[in-house]
């Protein structure tokens, strides 16, 4: 069952995602909601602190999601597969959730870290400290675990904002297939070489 506040940030997900943070009337969603507005502001004290609110549990679902689909995974590159894929699928299943990343780097510029940089250092370590393990098994190439993490999250940025502004005509399995086989095969015909 949800809480309160988990209940008004699925509501205010929507409603930012469809009007913009600008036009997202908070009177509106406690409409929605069925409750009174100064109820919403009792759990969020303001319309900023509702929207990054939003942004971050966009961000919590999206590594629930991540971690529930890898999890269980031995096989080290198909975990990574794993991981890579619930990136995307989960966009595709919330594309609403995406617009409220975009929107909070749009909105707030003048916010240092934003909410996907947040959630990125966050997970930094974790799977920089898993590359640095599958390079010790020789199974990754010998190069900066630091490096290849910020290759990765920042391939997996910027494929959102591209997936986001082509208006999802890009399939989220094709788009996960095609960025992997150039991640870990490359594009250069290396026999040829």
């Amino acid at each position: 069952m949800k809480t309160k506040d988990e209940e008004i940030l699925h509501i205010a997900a929507q409603m930012f995602a469809d009007k913009g943070y600008e036009k997202m009337d908070v009177q509106k969603l406690a409409d929605a909601l069925g409750i009174g507005k100064g109820t919403v502001y009792r759990h969020f004290f303001s319309k900023q602190e509702l929207f990054l609110a939003t942004a971050d549990r966009v961000i919590q679902l999206l590594g629930q999601s991540i971690e529930e689909q890898s999890v269980n995974i031995t096989d080290p590159i198909e975990k990574m597969k794993k991981a890579f894929k619930a990136f995307f699928a989960f966009f595709e299943k919330h594309p609403a959730l995406a617009e409220m990343l975009i929107q909070d780097r749009a909105v707030f510029k003048e916010r240092q870290d934003h909410t996907y940089f947040q959630y990125r250092e966050q997970m930094a370590k974790k799977w920089q400290n898993y590359f640095e393990e599958l390079i010790q098994k020789k199974i990754l190439r010998n190069i900066s675990a630091e490096k290849m993490v910020h290759v990765f999250t920042t391939f997996l940025y910027g494929a959102l904002y591209v997936r986001f502004f082509t208006e999802h005509q890009y399939a989220s399995f094709q788009q996960a297939e095609d960025a992997l086989d150039m991640i870990f095969n490359g594009i250069l015909n290396t026999k040829e070489l």
